[in-house]
């Protein structure tokens, strides 16, 4: 979730259709359903390419404001663009979320750089299942490390 982007859209696509987000009582209600609601930051910025001050505000005000929201604490977070460094892992860890996941955390490893599978709407089951299979071998190197 994006607490910082509630009931926009996903904006820093331009080239993708404009798909809404939730807004506060969709979240509240995603949430009260059972669907854990875990943070991809304040409004969806490469943390890589934050500066400090930004980065902090980008995974702990995002998790305030989430629990805040939901009552319930925010465990999980996704690095927006799939991207990471160790400096955002860092700053996820300080921030006291539990796991994180990105797209390819290269020789990053542990809780808060765990690897994750892009799950798009056009996905089925056979689909996911050789993404599944195939990831490592479609991994790139993350750069600056």
């Amino acid at each position: 979730m994006l607490p910082g982007r509630l009931g926009g859209d996903n904006a820093w696509d331009p080239l993708g259709p404009r798909k809404p987000l939730l807004t506060a009582d969709g979240i509240r209600h995603a949430a009260a359903e059972g669907v854990e609601i875990g943070s991809h930051g304040l409004t969806h910025v490469d943390l890589t390419r934050a500066d400090n001050l930004t980065l902090r505000a980008e995974v702990g005000e995002s998790r305030a404001l989430l629990t805040e929201l939901t009552g319930a604490w925010v465990d999980g977070f996704c690095y927006p663009y799939g991207t990471v460094d160790a400096r955002a892992v860092e700053a996820v860890r300080e921030a006291g979320y539990t796991y994180a996941c990105a797209i390819d955390p290269g020789p990053l490893t542990g809780p808060h750089a765990l690897p994750r599978v892009h799950v798009g709407q056009n996905d089925t089951a056979v689909r996911l299942h050789l993404k599944h299979r195939l990831h490592r071998l479609r991994r790139r190197p993350v750069e600056g490390l």
